[in-house]
């Protein structure tokens, strides 16, 4: 392993000095987007390599010191439909609408019809709202020049609770035809659906979302459990994407934390690693820039 580390190492060197010389020469657009990937991809295989090091320390130490992975960390939990958020950027390929994930080092929207990462629903969101823009005629955003309506599909949804929020991020001001949106997502998520959002992002930016939301279906948030304490979410909360584990990891810091006294949860976010151990102390501060 080590041996072979070297090996990328030194051709990670040729290859960047190499393509470095070459971003120094006339490229038109195309060649310097092609450099540009090599480079980043280089480097990736020189990163893998060194993570390969890691592992094989790691492996050696563990060997060595005869030490063993606890229960709580060998048990994955939920291994596919965990998440309970996904942003999904809309386009157009020429041959219709496409959502999906940006390739990598790009902005180049890859089609994905089913993530195994996400629940089946969040699939039946997409696929409805594309529906939507496609018989509305409603266009969709191209970073290149700036122009299009919907940029990305957003979507969250409570592990415990089940209730659902979907929220579009467009660049303006209105929506056309939201209505008929709403109606449609009531038909396909059923009751589960407590919200619909648009977001309005006119910025030239590579930020999904900005600050500024407007609920047009539903008061704008759902709620969720989270180690017994009921959050309440709206599209900018910080939320744990996957739920299970979340909670195997508070309930552990919570045996570190101990009892009695007061704790200081710093950098809190919306609170919900102190609030699930406000039962153990005396008292809470949490602390956060607002």
């Amino acid at each position: 392993v080590c041996e072979l580390e070297n090996r990328v190492d030194h051709y990670e060197d040729k290859l960047g000095t190499y393509l470095v010389k070459l971003s120094n020469s006339y490229l038109n657009h195309r060649d310097s987007q092609v450099l540009s990937v090599l480079l980043h991809s280089i480097g990736d295989f020189e990163r893998i390599s060194d993570h390969s090091v890691n592992l094989l320390e790691s492996s050696e130490e563990l060997i060595e010191k005869d030490i063993d992975f606890t229960p709580d960390a060998t048990e994955i939990g939920q291994e596919s439909g965990y998440r309970n958020k996904a942003q999904y950027p809309v386009g157009d390929d020429g041959k219709g609408l496409i959502a999906g994930f940006f390739a990598n080092h790009s902005h180049r929207i890859v089609d994905c019809g089913q993530c195994a990462l996400q629940p089946l629903i969040f699939s039946k969101v997409v696929e409805c709202v594309k529906a939507f823009l496609t018989e509305n005629s409603i266009s969709v955003y191209d970073e290149k020049s700036g122009i299009g309506l919907v940029r990305h599909i957003y979507i969250r949804q409570g592990a415990v609770t089940k209730e659902m929020m979907v929220c579009i991020v467009i660049n303006g001001k209105t929506l056309p035809h939201s209505d008929k949106l709403v109606t449609r997502l009531i038909e396909t998520v059923s009751d589960d659906l407590k919200t619909v959002v648009l977001n309005f992002n006119t910025a030239d930016t590579n930020v999904v979302m900005s600050t500024n939301c407007k609920a047009i279906y539903g008061n704008g948030y759902i709620t969720d459990l989270l180690c017994g304490v009921k959050v309440r979410l709206n599209p900018l909360s910080f939320y744990q994407v996957n739920h299970t584990m979340a909670e195997r990891l508070y309930n552990k810091a919570a045996e570190f934390a101990g009892t009695g006294g007061t704790l200081i949860d710093l950098y809190c976010g919306a609170g919900t690693i102190g609030l699930s151990m406000a039962d153990r102390f005396d008292k809470v501060i949490g602390v956060e820039v607002v």
